[in-house]
């Protein structure tokens, strides 16, 4: 029921200022807790987003002052063994060998100091000692003896004296082991580094008393990034150097950032990196500059000038950073400085989870409230409620089921139940008419429409009767039971009787049930069906408004069944329409037989086996219902187009065929040079000459003549290839004339009139050649060129084909040239045009859906793998794999025919030989070659369609073995 225009704006102009109760009440308590809530998580944020921002600082300040504490313990030990060292001169007193002998008071050093990285003895005369520990690794890559635990490189001052122009020299490499004893040595290599006189560790030492560091570099020595702690000896011109690493310092602070995205790293005073850990690269092997760190946010922080450990707010890389510079002092160096940028969003990120969490907390709670105010307002009105919602829905032709809710108030509960009955009817009656309307299939529509109908008429059974043409009564279709029916049987056949009794319901049957009978009728009024429904003897039923509903129903059923009749017989027709056409072909000609039969036979059974496959190539394969009609249907036509081919063309046995074979024509004209010799041998004869010599001049021409003639005959036939040498041999005999009197204009059609007006007719009597090419023999094409070729504009079907130069050419010589079969060019297009006027013909027709493809299905089966087929040279990768399943059924079928007038029947093998042949040369499919031989499926087609001399044995493993080896 569509609701009046008053009721609407009535409706319409109460729900403007109206709530529901439990709503409102609900959204009272909700509204409250949402003001608290927002007031609490205002203020958490604040004084989190605070805290958070204080906590990062004294974070970077604690980190700066740890990185100071832990250089400082990385420097305190070496300055305590500079000191050691330095304060006693006997070892070094003696120069490099009294400082090797003594070398065994070095390894607690190195012992102690695990970021010790060499120890090195300079001394002002140029000698110099270097001692390094080597881990396993680093003695193999030096190429040191087995067991080296230190390597001391030793350069005498009398070898460097000996190269002033350097200042340097290779010196040696003396290996000893964890004990230091020494176990080898050799000289070091050419590339060292310079003169330890020149280095700074030693000027400064030199300069002055007391310990030194130099600033952060790279040891040439190790390519580690470090310091050097000097120290003159007492007593001595010489300098102790220990070389301190500070590589791990950027692993230390790697492990030390407050958050993951967080960049920092160690600058000098010049502004160079000494360690670095962050996200936006690794630490290079030397020290850089901070600009060429490829750290946006550094790079950017270096920039401002700010105090140390106070913040600073900056963007960059698109995203808010706080930064923050600290100064490391420290006895080692009091130049550097430690620079960190914190990402904003990851310094808030704890805050804003907390608060995240806060929030679902406060959502859940007031959700809770939502809950408890809509349960407390619906126990007060939610009867009325929710009869008001179901009958607008009602109303919105909605009737959709609704929840189950009960009422204590009695009216309200009987009103939502009527209601819901109301909407469960029309629920089944729509699904009832949308099963009518969209079922294709009538026996399923029909269970379908009686269990719909059985269920919203409250009826225990229905049952559906339909027309039987043929036996002149009603039969059984379709019968639906409800649970618990105890209704009677009914019987499976009825009289069409039944139509003469005037509609009504029956008495109560002893079972206690009912019945409905109403025929079903067409648009014609002819019966259709019978439509019985059975019920409980109630008074519900018995009304007029139930009788009248299924009377409404059944005249729906009745259309629908029509239709889909119509449908079915549509369908029918038009299958019977293409067998005729294929029948029509295939009684055109009496050798192609049953070609246009046969081959969709094999073709739907290659098809239907592959579909069915559950493993193998093509367990992936699947047609639909309307795909295997349009593959059937594309099978049937695939040869329609030639209905246009000429018959004489189609049917020609001999190469001199056309509607006659003319080997009759070429006959008589031996037979006529035949009566000319032995006239020739009479007149000689009448003239006196030599009657011996005449006669054997008879015998040799009718020898000749009969031999040359056997040979013509044998070429018509077309059997065998024909060589060089009998082409030479038929343009001999070609040259030889006869004489002929009488016009051979006369007794023409007006057609053959007007294709000689254009060729002068020779004065009679006059010599012709046995075997002619006459210019009237070439029929040009007249008219419309087929648009077949590439690049013509009237192809609109893409046709890729070569058009000979002439329409037809009868030439005998020409004809009986043929090298292989009876065509020539010219009838071999007129054969293959028939796939062309396929097409054509196909594509023309209003094609239903489902059957858009059956064109290509049909007009495929002659192109190729490798795309030299026609009409359309559709490479593999443009064919289907029906279309390539149907090019194999159509050879097959044309190589085991036993009805063609060109060529014998092949045996099986024959057959499967030529098919892998083809599969190998790129013609044919190899997979579906190689899936027709293992499936058999030839033998269950040679049952049916071959005669018994072809069955003989076949290699399936050997062909499948060559398509195999070909791929």
């Amino acid at each position: 029921m569509i609701p009046s225009s008053a009721s609407a704006r009535r409706l319409g102009a109460r729900a403007g200022w109206t709530l529901p109760l439990r709503l409102l009440f609900a959204l009272a308590v909700v509204t409250a807790m949402v003001l608290l809530s927002s007031a609490l998580l205002w203020q958490a944020w604040t004084h989190g987003r605070d805290a958070l921002l204080s906590a990062t600082l004294e974070r970077a300040a604690l980190l700066g002052q740890l990185i100071t504490e832990r250089v400082e313990n990385r420097a305190l030990p070496g300055t305590v063994a500079l000191e050691i060292l330095a304060s006693d001169g006997s070892a070094v007193t003696g120069g490099p060998d009294m400082l090797l002998d003594h070398l065994g008071a070095l390894r607690p050093v190195f012992a102690s100091m695990p970021f010790l990285s060499s120890i090195t003895f300079a001394y002002g005369d140029g000698n110099f000692v270097r001692l390094m520990a080597l881990d396993p690794a680093e003695a193999g890559r030096q190429s040191a003896p087995q067991g080296t635990r230190f390597l001391a490189h030793v350069i005498e001052a009398g070898i460097r004296a000996e190269q002033p122009a350097t200042g340097s020299s290779a010196g040696v490499w003396r290996f000893f082991d964890k004990d230091m004893r020494l176990i080898g040595e050799r000289a070091a290599p050419a590339a060292l580094p310079r003169d330890p006189r020149r280095r700074d560790w030693y000027v400064n030492a030199m300069a002055a008393p007391g310990q030194h560091v130099t600033a952060p570099y790279v040891f040439p020595s190790t390519g580690e990034v470090g310091v050097t702690a000097s120290r003159k000896v007492a007593g001595v011109d010489a300098v102790i150097g220990l070389d301190l690493s500070l590589t791990d310092i950027a692993r230390e602070l790697q492990g030390l950032r407050p958050t993951p995205g967080t960049e920092v790293a160690i600058v000098d005073a010049a502004g160079w990196v000494i360690a670095y850990a962050g996200t936006a690269t690794a630490m290079p092997d030397m020290i850089v500059p901070l600009r060429d760190l490829r750290s946006g946010p550094l790079v950017v922080l270096d920039g401002i000038d700010m105090p140390s450990r106070r913040p600073a707010s900056f963007s960059a890389d698109g995203q808010e950073w706080l930064g923050v510079k600290t100064q490391l002092y420290s006895r080692v160096d009091q130049r550097n400085t430690l620079v960190m940028a914190v990402p904003r969003r990851e310094v808030l990120a704890p805050l804003r989870a907390s608060l995240e969490r806060q929030m679902w907390v406060s959502g859940g709670i007031a959700l809770g409230f939502i809950v408890i105010g809509w349960f407390a307002g619906r126990r007060l009105g939610q009867g009325l409620n929710e009869l008001a919602l179901q009958a607008q829905r009602l109303t919105r032709f909605d009737f959709g089921r609704p929840a189950k809710v009960g009422s204590f108030i009695r009216e309200i509960a009987d009103f939502h139940q009527v209601l819901d009955a109301v909407g469960e009817t029309i629920r089944d009656f729509l699904t009832t008419s949308e099963t009518i309307a969209c079922e294709p299939q009538l026996d399923r529509m029909l269970e379908q429409v009686l269990a719909a109908t059985v269920k919203g008429t409250s009826c225990t059974r229905g049952l559906v009767y339909l027309v039987d043409g043929a036996r002149r009564d009603l039969v059984l279709a379709a019968d639906v039971r409800e649970a618990g029916d105890a209704s009677a049987a009914m019987p499976e056949v009825l009289s069409l009787s039944v139509f003469d009794a005037p509609e009504q319901v029956a008495p109560p049957e002893p079972d206690g049930t009912q019945r409905l009978s109403l025929p079903l009728r067409d648009r014609k009024g002819r019966p259709v069906g019978l439509l019985v429904l059975v019920h409980g003897a109630d008074a519900a039923h018995r009304s007029g408004a139930f009788v009248a509903f299924a009377r409404q129903l059944s005249g729906t059923l009745a259309i629908s069944i029509e239709t889909r009749r119509l449908m079915e017989e549509q369908s029918r027709l038009l299958e019977g329409l293409i067998h005729l056409v294929a029948d029509a072909i295939d009684a055109k000609s009496p050798y192609t037989g049953a070609h246009c039969r046969r081959v969709p036979e094999l073709a739907d059974m290659i098809v239907s086996r592959m579909a069915a496959d559950e493993d193998g190539p093509y367990r992936d394969f699947a047609l639909s219902e309307e795909e295997r009609r349009a593959f059937r249907v594309g099978s049937w036509l695939h040869d329609c187009g030639k209905v246009t081919s000429p018959e004489h063309i189609i049917d020609k046995a001999t190469k001199l065929e056309a509607v006659h074979n003319r080997i009759h024509e070429v006959r008589t004209r031996f037979e006529v040079l035949l009566r000319d010799a032995r006239i020739a041998h009479l007149t000689r004869l009448a003239a006196g000459e030599d009657a011996v010599r005449s006669a054997q001049i008879l015998v040799e021409a009718e020898a000749r003549l009969a031999d040359d003639f056997a040979f013509v005959a044998r070429s018509n036939v077309g059997g065998e290839f024909m060589t060089d040498e009998a082409l030479a041999r038929l343009a001999e005999i070609a040259t030889r004339t006869w004489t002929r009197h009488f016009d051979d204009r006369l007794g023409l059609s007006r057609e053959e009139e007007a294709h000689l007006a254009g060729h002068p007719a020779p004065a009679l009597p006059a010599e012709e050649h046995l075997l002619a090419d006459k210019p009237e023999h070439v029929r040009p094409w007249e008219g419309v060129r087929p648009p077949v070729e590439k690049g013509d504009p009237a192809n609109h079907y893409g046709f890729d084909m070569r058009l000979p130069p002439a329409a037809q050419n009868l030439g005998e010589l020409y004809n009986l040239s043929i090298r292989r079969g009876t065509l020539n060019d010219e009838e071999r297009f007129k054969v293959n045009d028939h796939v062309v006027q396929t097409y054509i013909m196909l594509k023309a027709l209003p094609w239903p859906e489902g059957l858009e493809r059956v064109p290509e299905l049909a007009a495929t089966h002659h192109e190729r793998m490798d795309g030299k087929g026609y009409p359309r040279r559709i490479a593999a990768d443009g064919l289907s794999l029906p279309e390539r399943v149907m090019a194999v059924a159509d050879v097959f079928e044309a190589l085991t025919a036993s009805d063609r007038p060109y060529k014998p029947a092949k045996t099986l093998s024959e057959a499967m030989r030529i098919l892998v042949s083809m599969g190998r040369e790129g013609h044919l499919d190899p997979q579906v070659v190689d899936y027709f031989l293992r499936s058999r499926l030839w033998e269950t087609y040679a049952g049916r369609f071959l005669r018994a001399d072809q069955h003989d044995a076949v290699d399936v493993a050997g062909l499948c073995g060559q398509l195999q080896a070909a791929a």
